[in-house]
């Protein structure tokens, strides 16, 4: 599993990544400030390209190792919950399995279990990286100016609160749609286990309509699903564009007013946009975690049964 020769370089690779990614936007308006006013030396130019090369080549090569580093822990994570998952049906009492349907363990100990994995090598990869880039563009923005930079937080806090009801609502959703695809597949199984005394009996119709309405109850929920995904990445996108129009005209005042000069100005707006997309990012992984752990509910409750008969 997790181990500490594992999490210590997972974590230090996703700090440098971040770190250096959120160095990049300050090289960056460097370069075009260089450029577009030519007021600038060709030794500033060069100092400002070259640490634009090397903050961006660092933090591509700390990326990668930080994305490897958790895909490894997410197949690790697999492979510790099947075999514990396993361990603890097999220790269950016989009339567990007479009221289980052997298709609905299979789909908990397989798809289910895929889902945990891929929270940890994907979405909680993402979620603590881009946090870590917030943070960091933060420090940013209130050393450049700490009253526009309140201005960018009171929004943000409203894309959270947005994305923290949709998480909560994407969690609960989640965990229906896995118990209807579970239902699914403990119907399949049974029909493939008694083929012949289903075509005997003439019965297949029966099972296969048995299965349509199970697909038919999940695809309606994941209709839902799409739909509320629709609906949320609308609502804070377009706060964000509300975000970034209040931010520009603010700006522009500060700056017709003298309180910053034109450099500064682009800077805290790289640094504005940088700051979004992180959060915005952390939000949307965060409504992805909440659905992972909403579908992968039962495969913990079954880990922690306790048979009634030992």
């Amino acid at each position: 599993g997790y181990t500490a020769d594992l999490v210590t370089p997972s974590f230090l690779f996703l700090f440098l990544g971040a770190l250096m990614t959120s160095v990049v936007p300050a090289y960056y308006s460097k370069c075009i400030h260089c450029v577009s006013t030519l007021s600038a030396t060709r030794g500033q130019l060069m100092e400002a390209l070259v640490g634009l090369g090397v903050t961006s080549i660092l933090a591509a090569l700390f990326t990668g190792l930080r994305g490897s580093l958790f895909w490894i822990g997410g197949c690790r994570a697999n492979y510790n919950v099947r075999v514990k998952l396993h361990r603890s049906l097999l220790l269950q009492e016989a009339a567990f399995f007479d009221s289980t349907e052997t298709g609905y363990l299979l789909s908990r100990l397989n798809s289910d279990v895929n889902k945990i994995g891929q929270v940890i090598s994907y979405h909680v990869n993402v979620v603590l990286r881009q946090f870590a880039q917030f943070v960091f563009g933060s420090i940013y923005l209130v050393r450049i100016s700490p009253k526009l930079s309140l201005w960018a937080f009171g929004g943000i806090v409203l894309v959270a609160w947005l994305s923290a009801i949709y998480g909560d609502f994407a969690r609960d959703l989640a965990e229906k749609v896995q118990e209807t695809f579970a239902d699914g597949t403990a119907v399949a199984e049974t029909s493939f286990s008694m083929s012949e005394t289903v075509r005997a009996f003439d019965g297949t119709e029966t099972e296969s309509a048995k299965y349509e309405g199970a697909q038919s109850k999940a695809l309606e929920l994941e209709e839902v699903q799409a739909w509320a995904y629709g609906t949320h990445k609308f609502l804070s996108d377009s706060l964000q564009t509300a975000l970034h129009v209040g931010l520009l005209l603010a700006c522009w005042g500060v700056g017709k007013a003298g309180g910053l000069p034109a450099g500064q100005l682009t800077t805290f707006m790289f640094y504005t946009n940088f700051v979004l997309e992180s959060s915005n990012e952390v939000g949307d992984q965060w409504a992805k975690i909440q659905q992972a752990v909403g579908a992968s509910t039962s495969v913990f409750d079954l880990i922690k049964r306790v048979p009634k008969i030992r």
